[in-house]
């Protein structure tokens, strides 16, 4: 049940009617049920495994409450919540690179592939439990939160399957709020889901067919083809896990909850430093509080506050999979920190003397810089072909090739499409050019005439309709972090 098909609209609308029909004490066991009906959707196995996850967490943080004072036992029960996502994530990764690497010294080890159906969205809400068990450990959570409560935290369906990774104790607080049909709520949530539906099946999903053609046969092609295609895919990324984040925030914004933002215009970006504190937002909080807090920070000198910044993008990396190009995707972002943290010095100072204050061009091009190194580590990102294949693509990047455009119709998408594409996009930098700068776009939305709010919201709805891809053939697994 993928949130680009018609029987999840079927389920959204049925479940919010019977959900705000309801008294307000029965509401907890509907979300709950709605929760376990959308994830056992995606196969029952996968519901086994987050139902045995949620109960023994949920003790386990119980436990670690009433000893705060004992790391091992915290140790003990966050390496327990890590193994489902270890054998069944990255078990057969570590067999076949221990298998290729035994080979390549010609030893012979005779190793079983190992292949696992990962469940969707382990990932996200294992470190929602390793969350609560900190949290727990840390007597921050309170002492009477119930199953049916964490149950909820852990499986609340928006986020599920690629979050925002919520922390528990800004949701759980949320649960005991009573929970009251609000128009201007409800209308909320809606057009933050519209403005998902419109990123994701208008422009992410056509860039995905580019991409698509152009890295499956990348031998093909040189120099301006190879770097346009790097940055539809840098577009594509963002333009998809925006999608997806804003149609969860939007549902859950349906429901009478906020979820964590997860995106700032993380493009706009002057450095690779702010460009972390703009994407995945909810994912870099956690690995600062859970991963680089907890190994030092910058508590223990420079050389410590390195080794702990490649530590933490090393382990953002194998977070999102189990490959290679992942891992160097992630301590390549964490190199980049560590180059600008150690140069930041004697740029500030050089300025001061100089007497120097960046200019509109300066800041330009800062984020121009910082836009094509987090578009390199995409190409990274990828893989395609494995980390050989990424690094072919960025030498024949700078091969010299000629300059058209007609390789984009090949690929499969025509030109108006195209120019639908331009026109959407442009759209978007608009709304986040304002979003950045601080201007409440749902805001000016609800202080506008009633013709005006009710135009817009048919014009998304229609647009989605007309232009958006769907239908036969339509990949409904096509979320890019639904992998992760």
């Amino acid at each position: 049940m993928q949130f680009v098909s018609l029987m999840f609209l079927l389920f959204l609308v049925g479940s919010t009617a019977i959900y705000y029909l309801c008294p307000q004490r029965v509401k907890k066991f509907i979300v709950l049920f709605a929760n376990l009906v959308f994830y056992a959707s995606f196969g029952l196995q996968n519901l086994c495994i987050l139902v045995m996850m949620m109960v023994l967490s949920f003790f386990g943080g119980k436990v670690l409450s009433k000893r705060e004072d004992n790391k091992k036992r915290l140790i003990l029960f966050v390496v327990l919540s890590l193994l489902p996502l270890f054998i069944l994530k990255y078990c057969g990764f570590f067999v076949q690179s221990l298998s290729e690497l035994s080979n390549r010294f010609a030893i012979n080890i005779n190793l079983p592939k190992v292949s696992f159906m990962e469940p969707i969205g382990i990932s996200f809400f294992t470190f929602k439990v390793i969350s609560f068990l900190a949290e727990s450990w840390k007597g921050t959570i309170k002492e009477k939160i119930s199953l049916l409560d964490y149950a909820i935290y852990i499986s609340f369906f928006p986020a599920i399957t690629s979050g925002p990774i919520d922390r528990p104790n800004s949701f759980l607080e949320q649960l005991d709020q009573p929970k009251i049909f609000d128009e201007r709520q409800v209308m909320e949530g809606i057009l933050m889901a519209l403005w998902g539906y419109f990123e994701k099946m208008i422009l992410a999903d056509r860039l995905a067919i580019i991409v698509g053609a152009v890295y499956g046969e990348y031998a093909r092609y040189t120099g301006f083809v190879l770097l346009l295609t790097s940055i539809f895919y840098t577009l594509q990324i963002y333009y998809d896990f925006a999608g997806y984040t804003n149609i969860a925030r939007g549902v859950a914004r349906i429901w009478g909850y906020t979820c964590q933002e997860n995106f700032e215009q993380p493009y706009f970006s002057h450095s690779i430093r702010e460009f972390w504190q703009r994407w995945h937002m909810s994912l870099s909080s956690w690995l600062k509080d859970y991963v680089y807090i907890p190994l030092g920070g910058n508590r223990k000198g420079i050389a410590y506050k390195y080794r702990n910044l490649l530590i933490t993008f090393l382990v953002s990396g194998f977070w999102h999979g189990a490959g290679w190009n992942y891992i160097a995707w992630g301590l390549l972002h964490g190199f980049y920190q560590v180059i600008g943290d150690s140069t930041w010095r004697v740029r500030s100072h050089l300025k001061q003397k100089l007497h120097y204050k960046d200019s509109f061009l300066d800041k330009a091009i800062q984020m121009a810089i910082t836009f094509l190194l987090v578009n390199f580590a995409w190409i990274l990102f990828r893989g395609q072909g494995g980390i050989t294949g990424a690094i072919e693509i960025i030498r024949r990047i700078f091969l010299k090739g000629p300059i058209y455009v007609s390789w984009i119709w090949e690929s499969g998408i025509t030109k108006i499409e195209f120019l639908c594409m331009i026109v959407a996009g442009g759209l978007v930098c608009l709304v986040d050019g304002l979003r950045y700068h601080k201007k409440s776009v749902m805001k000016v939305y609800f202080s506008s005439p009633v013709v005006c709010r009710f135009l817009v919201l048919y014009i998304l709805i229609f647009t989605i309709l007309i232009w958006g891809i769907y239908g036969p053939g339509y990949d409904l697994a096509s979320f890019i972090y639904f992998h992760f």
